[in-house]
């Protein structure tokens, strides 16, 4: 069987409400939608086991996770990281953060263990604000929820061929 050229990365505590959501995509996403050469695979708060994955060289890998960015909850972000000013780690710093859950210190970690990237798009998920990080809820708002289906379907056309418009960040 031939390894996926295309990975996408579904990562979040889904213990943590709304930073579940690129966890649910990846488990809809499982759920039902098979293309040769794209693997879906739901990381969640494994971000070093996805550092070491993307050790693999794949043509494009879309990582799916909630990030806030002052919009309205619901609302999806893409963005294409600018790969090349991952910052090493400063003197005195740890090479690898096995607690790295974001998508930048997860890609930063990768690049210190010599991966080489093709195409990273991130997909990013406005979450609900909440009274605390640390608030323990299972669920994800209405708004990420009802999120969830057209980031598939953004994906899909991505995966399909039709491209994504992204900006950088």
């Amino acid at each position: 069987m031939q390894a996926p050229r295309t990975l996408i990365a579904g990562i979040g505590d889904i213990r943590l409400g709304d930073d579940g959501f690129g966890s649910e995509v990846a488990r809809q996403m499982m759920e039902g939608f098979m293309v040769p050469g794209v693997g879906v695979v739901d990381f969640g708060t494994r971000g070093l086991d996805l550092a070491y994955c993307l050790l693999e060289e794949f043509d494009l890998v879309i990582l799916v996770e909630a990030f806030a960015r002052g919009e309205a909850p619901g609302t999806l972000h893409l963005i294409e990281p600018d790969l090349l000013s991952l910052e090493a780690p400063a003197a005195g710093e740890e090479a690898i953060d096995a607690n790295a859950m974001r998508s930048e210190g997860i890609l930063r970690d990768a690049a210190s263990m010599g991966a080489k990237f093709g195409r990273v798009v991130i997909m990013g998920c406005e979450p609900t604000p909440t009274n605390s990080d640390l608030e323990m809820e299972m669920d994800l708002s209405l708004p990420v929820r009802e999120a969830v289906g057209d980031a598939i379907d953004l994906i899909e056309s991505c995966v399909s061929g039709e491209g994504l418009v992204v900006a950088a960040r």
